[in-house]
């Protein structure tokens, strides 16, 4: 019988008979100690799902080869968020991308695709601030992708600015523009921001 926590097989030692149930209470004891959570669960190479966990919880770990626990803490959660938000811009490249191939010039497909664009942009920035504290990584400080977080901050709210009044003045010849030329290369300096943050991170 082989009982693995994050890979190690070295953090258990059972001497006699012991259920499920109390392995994985002692498990959840440690994760709190060290401020970690149990994601998942591994019983003889078949990935355990909390439904079926009931099902195992008065037999004994003898009964099986391995049991195998994962868990993951503030870092690898902060990681996580990063990989979510690069994942949210390229929701908002989609956007603004299905916008500009469907060639419309209707005011307000212009103006939904502006909001939506905004409205994923900020879960993304949302994220990366999250994150960014978690891994105590000042991204503020950061140069990447051939300029510094300050130039990109600015050119974000002058291209922010521009489509405000694009949207104000109802030029959706104007809207188009911007969102093609000027934010969706804009849009890319964030994943190479989210790179830095995880190289620093990782450091």
């Amino acid at each position: 019988m082989k009982i693995l926590l994050d890979g190690r097989d070295d953090v258990f030692m059972v001497d006699g008979p012991t259920k499920i149930a109390e392995l994985i209470e002692e498990v959840r004891a440690l994760c709190s100690d060290s401020a970690r959570t149990l994601e998942a669960i591994t019983i003889d190479g078949r990935d355990i799902s909390e439904e079926e966990l009931v099902e195992y919880m008065d037999r004994d770990i003898s009964e099986f080869s391995s049991i195998e626990f994962v868990t993951s803490g503030p870092f690898e959660q902060a990681l996580e968020d990063l990989v979510e938000a690069n994942s949210i811009i390229m929701d908002t490249v989609d956007i603004v991308n299905h916008f500009l191939e469907s060639g419309s010039m209707n005011y307000q497909d212009a103006v939904m695709s502006v909001i939506n664009s905004m409205n994923t942009w900020e879960r993304a920035c949302r994220k990366i601030d999250e994150a960014a504290k978690d891994l105590d990584v000042d991204y503020t400080k950061l140069s990447f992708a051939d300029i510094s977080f300050s130039e990109q901050h600015r050119k974000s709210m002058e291209i922010i600015e521009k489509l405000t009044q694009a949207l104000s003045d109802k030029d959706v010849v104007t809207i188009r523009d911007v969102l093609e030329y000027e934010f969706l290369p804009q849009i890319d300096t964030y994943k190479s921001l989210i790179k830095e943050i995880m190289t620093v991170a990782g450091r």
